[in-house]
């Protein structure tokens, strides 16, 4: 593929053709990576319990607190985990500010 994005072909078809597609209805149609999706994994199991540890997201991602939460941040943004309620969800959301806030 030429593109990073995953377009499933109907929807892209349909976007392609009308010259006034806003470029955010793409966001439905991007499929997740596997690194991605294990980040939204670990913060769907760890956000009720103020998210993961530090050791734990650099042991299992390589990353900083800051850097971990700013990608969760926008991928629940992009594509909010189907399987939370709305409550969960914004309870995540939450954690993930809080997160973002302490790291800075």
């Amino acid at each position: 593929m030429d593109s990073p994005f995953h377009i499933v072909g109907p929807v892209y078809t349909a976007l392609r053709q009308d010259s006034r597609a806003d470029p955010r209805r793409f966001r439905d149609v991007v499929s997740v990576d596997d690194k991605q999706q294990q980040m939204i994994d670990f913060e769907r199991h760890w956000y009720p319990l103020g998210g993961g540890s530090t050791d734990e997201i650099g042991a299992q991602f390589g990353l900083t607190d800051r850097d971990f939460f700013a990608q969760v941040g926008r991928l629940v943004d992009d594509q909010p985990p189907s399987a939370l309620t709305a409550a969960e969800l914004r309870r995540m959301r939450g954690v993930i500010r809080r997160r973002l806030w302490m790291a800075r």
